[in-house]
């Protein structure tokens, strides 16, 4: 059997991490401990965790010429992403994110992006064949909007199943939401495409309606430890998590939505696409770190095998 292809339009970034015993309030500060620089950045995290579940990945990003950039490039050889496409910028920085980890392994993030910003919508049209020839294309908006836009473009053009995750988020053309195969927000970000505040009380299931009234095909609202909630014109199910010891919860989403892709990208349903994924991500929780706490195929599979036996046995 063949690997799924999978192409990942996005950013990668020096992740800074400082662990806390709470946030500091506007104007403290604070004694943080076991600081670390790690490899971040949403789009280098999922291509790397496609890596891990088995498939072929592809990166297309933009780093800085500078010793970030150069650790990132060692980092996906290591990984076996195909980072043959990854533009390198002489005039701006490898982008950068300084994350806060507390004691109940919540977490905060600030992102400079630096050469992030310098991907192109030119950039990304010369690797249309590559985009053609995926089963899924991955996106999420750490990068500007026309290489989103034109990745979008030829994944329509070529059939190509194609997943947003709106994070972080921004105001987007209605074009781009109903131009996803499938979008992955958080309960945070599916309201603020609405247009409604953060901290708005909407049922999930009006949530949900109002998002698809919109046009769009498919989406996954992802719940934290509540699961996450599947939505199309043919099904609509609440997908409760694994349990988990949370210790960081920094990559879980960048791990669903990877372990999603793979999984669609080898045909499965969206409700087992959305059950495995939901298994990678409670795996990435129980690890400090993004990188060391994307799971392996191997490692799904089985602690997936473990809990449908225990807990969703018939």
């Amino acid at each position: 059997m063949s690997k799924p292809k999978l192409s990942i339009v996005g950013s990668y970034a020096a992740g800074l991490t400082m662990k806390t015993s709470r946030f500091p309030i506007s104007g403290e500060t604070l004694l943080g401990h076991d600081f670390t620089c790690m490899h971040g950045g949403k789009g280098s995290n999922q291509a790397i965790a496609c890596a891990r579940q088995g498939a072929e990945s592809t990166l297309i990003a933009s780093i800085g010429d500078d010793l970030y950039g150069k650790a990132a490039l060692e980092l996906w050889a290591r990984e076996h992403v195909d980072a043959a496409h990854v533009c390198i910028s002489p005039n701006a920085p490898t982008g950068a994110g300084f994350i806060m980890v507390d004691q109940d392994g919540n977490n905060e993030i600030l992102i400079d992006l630096g050469a992030n910003n310098k991907l192109s919508a030119e950039h990304v049209s010369q690797t249309a064949d590559v985009i053609a020839a995926s089963d899924v294309l991955l996106l999420q908006l750490e990068i500007p909007l026309p290489p989103v836009e034109e990745a979008l473009k030829t994944a329509s053009k070529n059939s190509v199943f194609s997943i947003l995750n709106p994070a972080p988020w921004q105001p987007l053309p209605l074009d781009i939401l109903t131009g996803c195969s499938l979008i992955t927000p958080n309960e945070t970000e599916a309201k603020l495409m609405l247009g409604a505040p953060a901290d708005s009380e909407i049922d999930i299931n009006t949530l949900a309606d109002s998002l698809l009234q919109k046009g769009l095909q498919s989406v996954i609202i992802t719940l934290g430890e509540k699961g996450c909630f599947i939505v199309n014109q043919q099904c609509r199910e609440l997908i409760p998590a694994f349990s988990a010891d949370a210790v960081d919860t920094t990559g879980a989403g960048d791990t669903f939505t990877a372990s999603l892709g793979v999984a669609l990208a080898e045909k499965a349903s969206l409700k087992e696409a959305a059950l495995f994924a939901s298994a990678a991500s409670a795996l990435s929780v129980s690890k400090y770190g993004v990188i060391d706490s994307l799971p392996t195929r191997q490692e799904t599979e089985a602690f997936l095998q473990h809990e449908k036996e225990n807990v969703y046995a018939d």
